[in-house]
């Protein structure tokens, strides 16, 4: 071959080289650029996940203070329905004494209803 021959097949083996290079450059920033729009997208994903921590956490209390709200108000309704009771049945225990009395004639001029009987206690 001729030495002509010889620097035309190197200058093309360069400029190939070179334009493998150019490619490669160019993918490279395309990926440099692809890296930080996804670490940016996971900043911003990070902060919305503590966001959504902070709401659940939130939420949750104020569900928490819900339901003690709710528990407390049932504890309460039950504690008047015993009150209620033992004084329902205090009542009625007391009426059937008054009956046996007023039947029995100890005391007949007593009469009373089941309110003022209640009052008495």
């Amino acid at each position: 071959m001729s030495q002509e021959q010889e620097l035309q097949r190197l200058e093309e083996a360069i400029g190939k080289v070179l334009k493998e290079f150019d490619a490669l450059k160019k993918e490279n920033e395309e990926l440099q650029e692809t890296l930080r729009t996804q670490e940016e997208t996971i900043a911003d994903l990070r902060e919305q996940l503590e966001s959504s921590g902070a709401e659940k956490l939130e939420v949750g209390d104020r569900l928490s203070q819900m339901l003690q709200k709710i528990t407390d108000w049932e504890q309460g309704i039950a504690r008047e329905t015993e009150v209620e009771d033992v004084v329902i049945e205090t009542a009625g225990d007391t009426v059937d004494e008054q009956e046996d009395e007023e039947l029995s004639g100890s005391d007949p001029s007593r009469q009373g209803t089941l309110f003022k009987v209640a009052d008495d206690m």
